[in-house]
């Protein structure tokens, strides 16, 4: 077991765990749109796992690794979340490289008049712009679970609009 020393009194940080840390801050950043630099992610795995050593109690039964698992999760999806770039609500681009006939824009019109604005915006960016409700939640800082309900909601909110029931 390969351990640093930092005095007498405190425990010595895991150095075996490294190597499982970056390897899991890259696969926490796997599918973002952020680009990093080499190195960039295992520096970030490495600044989470300092700060996880520094509150880490191993009275709690719990192996220092599954503790500083969820803390370098946290940094590398705060660190995405940081770098990628603003995305527009309505990506024009595509929309006007098909032309949806009058009756559609017209019913697209009414069913998201049936939404509040929060709806229409999580409706839109994920049925429109294709985004996540994972990269939804990370930005919205709010659950998933709650997304994907609310998504559900306001599907059946704008399919009602439309036909009736």
């Amino acid at each position: 077991m390969t351990t640093t020393s930092t005095s007498a009194f405190a425990p010595a940080f895991p150095l075996e765990d490294r190597d499982w840390l970056h390897r899991f801050a890259r696969y926490a950043a796997r599918g973002a749109r952020a680009e990093f630099q080499a190195g960039e992610l295992e520096s970030v795995a490495d600044l989470a796992a300092l700060r996880a050593w520094r509150r880490y109690d191993a009275a709690t039964g719990f192996a220092f690794i599954t503790y500083a698992r969820w803390a370098v999760f946290g940094a590398v999806k705060r660190a995405v979340a940081a770098r990628r770039p603003a995305t527009p609500i309505l990506p024009l681009a595509p929309l006007h490289a098909v032309r949806p006939s009058t009756e559609a824009v017209i019913l697209a019109k009414i069913a998201l008049d049936a939404l509040d604005d929060f709806d229409r915006v999580l409706l839109v960016r994920y049925a429109v712009a294709e985004e996540s409700l994972d990269e939804l939640a990370v930005e919205l800082a709010t659950p998933k679970t709650t997304l994907w309900r609310r998504l559900q909601a306001a599907k059946r909110r704008a399919r009602r609009a439309i036909c009736g029931r």
